[in-house]
């Protein structure tokens, strides 16, 4: 009676290991497929990024007023400053002040005032850039973005990044910095579906799970959790069905090959999910007790109830 208890139970609970991985199998086999097909496009075509060379040209030559004026916007600040830079954005000399915290102040030196880059100086740094990427188009400004598709995680977002648009076959979009008129980001027709068949399923980088930090990681975790558990499933179902004898299965075609290569690839998988899974850091476990302090300091000051960035 004791043998039948516990075969009976022993079969119930390798049915329900069955019926459990094959259903999960089903549900996520798609979004494994696509994690495994984006990363090899990003082997070749990673996210978008301005050409460096390019970018570098857009200041052009500095000229420096006949008369400068008084630059107030220093002590108004009140800071301390690592490093700065003289540089053309548009016809606008700028000072830029790199301060040891914090984002960079501008100072246009025709009127000593720290403040924004302007729309019409802005359209000259993209415009030197486009030409110099072989565009020749004129810009169109779009207006000023802080969440667009390409650049949620380019620094400096949350002051504001001016969107130029060119017409042409590589529809150009250029973003400028709007307090140092650097290039931050460009993307063309090309960059932009490249991303979409590589980083941005690789990643789940679409925006309107990306502009919420906290809920796209957690969503990260929960899947990289279920393809462990799916992964693991799936070596074990493997493990009790194997033969000592050719083909070392139970299965026949397709079965064999699903389970012959998920147990030669199996462990390799395991091993790849589970280590995007730690590189999250869940529940910040493998954070030191100094970055959880200093996060919660930075979150104090800056960041809203959910952990994200405060726009302001």
């Amino acid at each position: 009676m004791t043998i039948s208890v516990h075969h009976y139970i022993r079969k119930r609970l390798l049915r329900t290991l069955y019926i459990t991985h094959r259903w999960l199998g089903i549900s996520m086999g798609i979004l494994m497929m696509s994690w495994c097909l984006s990363g090899m496009v990003m082997l070749w075509q990673p996210w978008p990024t301005p050409d460096r060379v390019s970018a570098e040209k857009v200041h052009g030559l500095f000229h420096l007023p006949t008369h400068l004026p008084l630059i107030n916007a220093l002590n108004e600040y009140g800071a301390r400053f690592q490093s700065f830079r003289l540089s053309m954005t548009g016809f606008e000399p700028v000072l830029t002040l790199v301060p040891i915290s914090g984002p960079p102040v501008s100072i246009d030196l025709r009127t000593g005032r720290a403040g924004s880059i302007t729309p019409n100086d802005a359209s000259m740094n993209a415009a030197a850039y486009a030409s110099s990427v072989g565009v020749q188009s004129p810009p169109v400004f779009t207006g000023t973005t802080t969440d667009d598709q390409w650049v949620l995680d380019t620094p400096g977002r949350l002051t504001g990044f001016e969107r130029f648009r060119f017409s042409g076959p590589q529809e150009l979009v250029v973003y400028i910095s709007s307090l140092t008129g650097d290039v931050v980001q460009a993307t063309d027709t090309s960059s932009r579906a490249w991303s979409w068949m590589g980083a941005i399923p690789h990643w789940l980088y679409p925006a309107i799970l990306r502009r919420n930090p906290l809920m796209w990681k957690w969503t990260v975790i929960l899947l990289a959790g279920i393809g462990m558990f799916l992964t693991a499933t799936g070596l074990s179902i493997g493990l009790l069905r194997l033969r000592r004898r050719w083909p070392f299965s139970y299965y026949r075609r397709w079965h064999l090959a699903h389970h012959l290569g998920g147990m030669m690839f199996g462990l390799l998988a395991l091993s790849w999910i589970t280590t995007g899974f730690f590189t999250m850091n869940p529940g910040g476990v493998f954070a030191s007790e100094r970055a959880r302090s200093a996060f919660g300091r930075a979150c104090d000051r800056k960041c809203d109830g959910r952990g994200n960035p405060r726009s302001s």
